[in-house]
């Protein structure tokens, strides 16, 4: 993946990045995400709510 690119999606809108992804997704029918295999599951991270959510990215490259 090029730098340049990652930039570009870094600088989008929230909302446009999330269009980005839906796109993706829908196109590849695939998600990346982190497997945690020391706590034997997925990398989970917890909101400013405290529900815990799971990162996803449509690219390898982002997951990274």
């Amino acid at each position: 993946m090029r730098e340049d690119w990652l930039e570009h999606i870094k600088a989008m809108s929230p909302e446009d990045q999330y269009k980005y992804f839906l796109n993706r997704v829908a196109e590849f029918e695939v998600l990346w995400g982190l497997y945690d295999e020391k706590n034997n599951g997925w990398a989970m991270t917890v909101s400013d709510e405290n529900k815990e959510r799971i990162a996803l990215w449509p690219e390898p490259e982002m997951a990274r």
